[in-house]
């Protein structure tokens, strides 16, 4: 899973506002806990809030409470950086005091899902190492609904990258707790339920080569997603895509495991259920073939000519889809139409982008053989 940058969010909008409330619900609580903050609080005064604390922790440096007031106060006053450094500091503190660590937690959420400068905390290894440290204790001690839970594996799954763990302990990490989520969410908030199921895919797609095993229960669980009756229409596109990315997950699998019965099988199967083609799903698809070579060649002439129509309109006439058509085209005696769309891959841009310049100059060869064939009998007739 790619570490979060800053240009690169999670898309929680709808979390946003159940976050909030959780958020409110604890400065509630604190206002209640002394009446020295209370008014500072109910007014969101956070400055005033905070010099209150500040004075506090001087006199007392190991007063739990003041130490709250004043992540709240930091939190209110968007100050990111100080914000981390009060809970570095405050570490042992703040563990053993359950109520304490509870909602620092939510806030550092909070600062993780809401506030454009997020990545100063995703890039403090030392921070994000106590950060899902505090999430365990909470997943293991607090008696919770189920759906919080949930969303809060789904945070240990998405954050887990920017620990120091090793990448092995990190991706099955992120996978336990992915699947953990999906096991607790109760499915009444389509988009809790969507994110989650979007990081399980991901999860298993990025590492699947380390993970293949988990593939064929991540695809049954992706093809219920569309049966959601509370979904939107946005949210089934979402829902959509998210299938054809399992559909590929296990097409490359069985293509790397020279299953070439069953990858036919998972790719006629994904034109059967949707004619919405991504260009991700032919960069996965063709990035196989070209590696293992020869996966185009099992379907019938007729067949894989369909399925590059269906990538073209769908897509792009990417150069890779062109010479796949032409050589179907070719291998059925259709010479003069295979010919046009040959001459058509050599002015179109690659699949694989970054592919090695070794393999797209392979391709270019083959380009140019298939059109002095095609040529060459076209003048025989």
């Amino acid at each position: 899973m790619p570490t979060p940058k800053k240009e690169q969010r999670p898309p929680i909008h709808k979390l946003e506002e159940g976050l909030q409330l959780t958020i409110e619900r604890i400065r509630q609580r604190a206002a209640k806990r002394s009446e020295k903050y209370r008014d500072s609080l109910e007014a969101e005064d956070y400055d005033g809030a905070l010099k209150l604390a500040e004075e506090t922790i001087e006199n007392e440096p190991a007063n739990i409470e003041a130490i709250e007031i004043k992540i709240i106060a930091l939190t209110g006053l968007q100050k990111i950086g100080e914000f981390k450094r009060c809970v570095l500091e405050n570490v042992e503190l703040i563990q053993h005091d359950f109520e304490a660590l509870y909602f620092t937690m939510h806030y550092t959420i909070y600062f993780l899902l809401k506030h454009e400068e997020f990545y100063i905390l995703t890039e403090d290894k030392k921070f994000m190492d106590i950060f899902l440290h505090f999430l365990d204790i909470v997943l293991k001690e607090e008696d919770s609904p189920e759906q919080n839970k949930a969303f809060l594996y789904f945070q240990k799954s998405y954050f887990t990258p920017n620990g120091s763990f090793s990448r092995k302990k990190k991706i099955r990490v992120m996978l336990e707790s992915i699947r953990e989520a999906y096991r607790l969410d109760n499915k009444e908030d389509p988009t809790l339920n969507f994110l989650i199921l979007d990081q399980y895919v991901s999860c298993l797609y990025v590492y699947f080569t380390t993970f293949r095993e988990f593939a064929p229960e991540t695809f049954s669980i992706a093809k219920g997603i569309r049966k959601e009756t509370k979904a939107s229409r946005e949210e089934k596109i979402l829902g959509e895509a998210i299938v054809i990315t399992a559909y590929e997950l296990l097409c490359r699998i069985f293509i790397k495991d020279k299953r070439i019965t069953e990858a036919k099988k998972c790719f006629r199967d994904l034109f059967r259920f949707s004619d919405r083609i991504f260009s991700d799903f032919w960069d996965g698809i063709v990035d196989a073939t070209v590696t293992d070579g020869g996966f185009w060649e099992e379907f019938p002439a007729e067949e894989r000519i369909s399925f590059c129509d269906a990538a073209i309109a769908a897509t792009f006439p990417y150069k890779e889809i062109l010479f796949t058509k032409a050589r179907a085209l070719e291998k059925i005696r259709r010479y003069d139409e295979a010919l046009e769309v040959y001459l058509d891959a050599t002015k179109s841009q690659p699949v694989l982008k970054s592919a090695e310049k070794e393999i797209v100059e392979e391709l270019d060869d083959d380009i140019n053989n298939g059109i002095k064939r095609c040529r060459a009998a076209l003048r025989k007739k």
